[in-house]
């Protein structure tokens, strides 16, 4: 409980750390995390699914070593029993079968009928496979309870080996009712003793017992192969589950374990309690004999070398795991950084930076994404510099229109005083010109650079101004004004537009030559918008020196009258009708100007 309570509490810790992490980290630790936890448990999954396979290998191998190791056993076991038969085939027997007094003693030829017996079984042992093969290693013969035959294929002591077989067949006679069995080697004597007795069937109480031999060691021998098996232990016991041969020399001629002999399944492997340790135990019958073979391999060992097998694929996991985790942390990074290319982005526009872009994407779903944000930073930054800076010109040009007067409330004042004496006087051109230039001054000092005005009034200022101009230059000053359609003086205009442009074609036109100047006003309709034309045939300029001769910020520009007129007339149209709205200009040196307003048709008031 202590130990869950302190992984909390370092979780907890670090929730702190996870929220400070910018999303496309947060998004790769989670991919990464899933993926592992994802790899661990398909790596888990297959460590099961591989031992459990492994594991059936093992049965499969068990099941089949066991099944050709029997075979080569039964192989032998047949070798032996088919060589045992073939001495009971002699003419000897022949006889005896057929004259159960064959070999008394008190018969005359007696002797004689031993010794050809003898020579008969040695004759048929001579070419047999059995004992060239070593199958065999003694044959020992006994007619009722006298040895008759003694054969060996190596040298050894007679007398031994006839004490030796007249042990055995002490031993076996209790087994009077059993024809054809097998005595189970001991400590003292590793031979399996193969037995086969016929019964005369004339006289039951006259016998022929054959001892045959088989070296222990050479059976077990055949099991070499599984006993190299993960250090198995192999048994072969016959019926009443007595050992007759083993890996472990010290159960020979014993009782196998009860456990295995109850557990005994010849048709799957299984496992099996020996001596409180497990075994993965497989069974098989000799069939020549009826002999069971056993092969116990310890559980503990298989599932090592399982688990030492299985390292290598804990290694091959690891690594690719490893290779994966790369692969994917590299495709992360790089499939996230769009994230991080988003972020710069907005903080760049959080900077003010608004010209920022992001970068193409060849999926076409970030493509999109980045078309988009870039769409935003360019209406952005066309809103900022179409709105808020167009407030700054505003503002500033405002601030311009109140420099360009020079004490301007002094000035009118003055004026209306002189109007005044005029009236009094009865000098009534002096009164009408006064009046006239109370009246633009007015307009100039009541006015900000978006108010609007009816145009008719606009041209009232337009006509005051040409009045008192052709005042001054007399002759030298002609001008017209033209409507087209009378209702247009009713639309809506920009106060003090078309005075300005007026003002610089006489300053260019009257003040730099000595000819007449004619200057002429056109108001007519151009589809949706009102046209107001004003042309004069004085010197012309050179267009594109007076439109560009400053830069945007109106603080930098030269403070003369004709600058001002032209360029802030079309910067302040723009500025309130669009940048298709505005003056077109078309001047020509010394033949003449052309000047055009466009503005939209506007009826409100």
């Amino acid at each position: 409980m202590r130990r869950v309570s302190k992984i909390k509490n370092k979780i907890k810790r670090n929730i702190p750390y996870l929220k400070e992490m910018s999303v496309r980290n947060k998004i790769i630790i989670y991919i990464f995390a899933s993926m592992l936890m994802s790899l661990t448990i398909f790596g888990s999954f297959m460590y099961v699914r591989m031992y459990n396979k492994m594991l059936e290998n093992t049965y499969s191998n068990i099941s089949l070593m066991i099944n050709n190791t029997s075979k080569n056993l039964n192989d032998s076991f047949n070798i032996i029993n088919y060589t045992t038969l073939g001495l009971t085939s002699s003419n000897t027997v022949k006889e005896w079968i057929t004259d159960p007094e064959y070999f008394h003693e008190n018969s005359e030829e007696a002797y004689l009928k031993d010794n050809m017996f003898d020579s008969e079984l040695r004759r048929s042992l001579l070419f047999n496979n059995a004992w060239n093969l070593k199958l065999i290693s003694t044959v020992s013969t006994y007619v009722n309870e006298k040895g008759v035959s003694y054969i060996f294929t190596k040298e050894m002591p007679i007398e031994k080996f006839k004490i030796t077989s007249d042990k055995i067949f002490e031993n076996i006679k209790d087994k009077a009712g059993e024809y054809i069995f097998d005595v189970p080697p001991t400590i003292c004597d590793n031979n399996i003793y193969h037995i086969r007795r016929l019964k005369n069937p004339h006289n039951k109480k006259e016998s022929i017992t054959f001892i045959v031999a088989t070296s222990e060691d050479l059976i077990a021998d055949k099991f070499e192969d599984l006993k190299a098996y993960n250090n198995s232990n192999i048994y072969i016991y016959d019926k009443s589950g007595i050992v007759l041969s083993s890996t472990d020399k010290s159960i020979l001629g014993k009782r196998i374990n009860d456990n295995i002999i109850k557990n005994a399944d010849f048709k799957e492997i299984k496992e099996v309690n020996i001596e409180k340790k497990n075994y993965i135990v497989g069974y098989k019958t000799i069939e020549s004999n009826g002999l069971t073979l056993v092969m116990a391999v310890p559980r503990e060992k298989v599932v090592s070398n399982i688990f030492e097998s299985m390292n290598y694929f804990i290694t091959f996991s690891l690594f690719l795991i490893i290779i994966l985790t790369t692969i994917v942390v590299m495709f992360m990074l790089r499939s996230t950084k769009f994230i991080k290319d988003l972020l710069v982005c907005i903080n760049n526009i959080k900077n003010k930076k608004y010209n920022t872009k992001m970068p193409t994407y060849k999926d076409d779903s970030l493509n999109e994404l980045s078309s988009a944000v870039n769409s935003m930073t360019d209406e952005l930054n066309y809103l900022i510099k179409e709105t808020y800076e167009k407030q700054l010109l505003i503002k500033e040009m405002n601030i311009k229109f109140l420099q360009y007067q020079m004490n301007p409330h002094f000035l009118f004042n003055v004026l209306i005083t002189i109007q005044m004496k005029a009236k009094m006087c009865k000098d009534e051109s002096i009164y009408k010109m006064v009046n006239a230039l109370t009246i633009l001054l007015r307009a100039g000092i009541y006015t900000d650079s978006t108010a609007k005005v009816k145009l008719k009034q606009e041209l009232e200022y337009v006509e005051f101004y040409l009045y008192l101009q052709q005042v001054r230059f007399e002759e030298r000053l002609e001008y017209k004004i033209n409507i087209e359609e009378e209702d247009m003086l009713e639309l809506s205009i920009p106060k003090l537009t078309i005075e300005p442009i007026v003002e610089n074609a006489i300053i260019h036109g009257l003040e730099e030559t000595i000819g007449t100047l004619i200057v002429e006003v056109n108001v007519f309709r151009v589809k949706d918008s009102i046209c107001i034309e004003i042309k004069d045939n004085g010197i012309g300029f050179d267009v594109n020196k007076v439109i560009n001769e400053t830069e945007d910020d109106v603080t930098k520009r030269n403070t003369q009258r004709d600058k001002v007129g032209l360029k802030n007339t079309d910067q302040r149209l723009k500025l309130i009708y669009g940048q298709d709205y505005g003056l077109k200009i078309d001047s020509v040196i010394n033949k003449g100007t052309n000047i055009k307003v466009i503005i939209p048709l506007d009826y409100n008031k």
